[in-house]
């Protein structure tokens, strides 16, 4: 999550926008999200930009009142267990990972679990 705005359509107004933010956001309700980065990954935004903090707040400001719950994992192939364990609305990860590339893992989450975001 950004604080900086989104592009906004010329001649719209604040609470026009954020009406048009608010609708697009729930076409498609994210509940969980599985996060798959190396350790220092997540320490770093965790502790740097405090992910987690920053999920609430953009829920809060959209008056939401379910922020998603945010779930760790440390590889590809815990990653693709945390998803045979459960289902994920949207599954987050860096490009760095000891055991597979974020492109190949990808592919594999896809076949897993095709409406995952």
């Amino acid at each position: 999550m950004t604080n900086k705005p989104y592009p906004r359509e010329s001649g719209c107004r604040e609470s026009d926008y954020r009406f048009k933010q608010f609708h697009e956001l729930m076409a498609c309700k994210v509940r969980d999200i599985l996060l798959v980065s190396t350790p220092y990954d997540a320490w770093i935004m965790e502790d740097d930009c405090r992910l987690s903090e920053r999920i609430v707040n953009e829920y809060r400001g959209l008056n939401l009142s379910q922020p998603p719950r945010l779930t760790w994992v440390s590889s590809a192939e815990e990653a693709l267990s945390a998803l045979d364990a459960k289902p994920f609305d949207m599954v987050v990860t860096m490009p760095r990972l000891a055991d597979m590339g974020a492109a190949a893992l990808g592919h594999k989450i896809k076949k897993k679990s095709p409406g995952c975001r």
